[in-house]
């Protein structure tokens, strides 16, 4: 696990949507969360918040000031929660250096490539130049922040983990053992 990265269960952290009540390792939150999904995912204590559908800095600095408000109702401690911004949209790729670096609460940033295969209208499985410039990006994001690098697999995809470790993303996240990716 990458330095820095919270001890996670397992191998690979776990990632459930904020209303699934199993355990998790993360729980994916989309840009636009209502006030109640968010308290509701602070709520669980999850290690950090998987933000879905992070188009820009901008998303990354609204959940971050969102998430002090969550905290300071909830009555904890101010940065308790982090956020891993997951990048599954061409907008979000393209802004992928100044994502990185919008919050202190930032702990990591990731690729779904499934999902922005999704965006793009290719086959996930396909390669593709646009998802070969997509890894590269957020590579290299990660790297000029001195953040962690996090892919999201799903699926056949999961088989290919040691594969996304040695193109360099430090941390590999899928679904719960035995889950549907």
């Amino acid at each position: 696990m990458e330095a820095g990265f919270p001890a996670m269960a397992g191998p690979s952290p776990t990632v459930r949507a904020w209303d699934d009540p199993g355990p998790a390792d993360l729980l994916a939150i989309p840009a636009g969360a209502d006030e109640a999904i968010l308290s509701a995912a602070v709520t669980r204590g999850s290690a950090a918040l998987l933000l879905t559908d992070c188009h820009s800095a901008e998303d990354i600095g609204r959940l971050a000031a969102r998430l002090a408000v969550a905290e300071a109702t909830l009555g904890l401690d101010d940065g308790v929660t982090s956020i891993v911004a997951l990048l599954d949209h061409p907008a979000g790729v393209l802004q992928a250096a100044s994502i990185a670096s919008a919050s202190r609460r930032l702990l990591a940033i990731g690729l779904d490539p499934a999902a922005l295969a999704a965006a793009l209208g290719t086959p996930p499985d396909s390669p593709t130049p646009a998802l070969d410039t997509a890894r590269g990006l957020v590579l290299l994001a990660a790297a000029a922040a001195g953040l962690p690098a996090v892919i999201r697999l799903r699926g056949a995809d999961v088989l290919r983990t040691e594969v996304a470790r040695a193109a360099g993303f430090a941390v590999v996240v899928g679904p719960p053992p035995g889950a549907v990716a």
